[in-house]
């Protein structure tokens, strides 16, 4: 039979769990948002370019 105190240790390790995880898919998110702007930076440039050479 568990007990109250086994049951708070359990929920702490389940919180703790959770926690790591929201902190793991929020880096991936600012990892991705990060990548998404660098692409969306060179798209930019990519533009630009290739209008540079459709007017030549």
């Amino acid at each position: 039979m568990k007990t109250f105190t086994d049951e708070i240790a359990h929920l702490r390790t389940e919180a703790a769990k959770h926690k790591d995880q929201l902190a793991s898919l929020l880096k991936e998110k600012n990892e991705a948002a990060s990548l998404r702007d660098s692409l969306s930076k060179d798209n930019a440039a990519l533009g630009e370019l290739v209008e540079g050479l459709q007017m030549e």
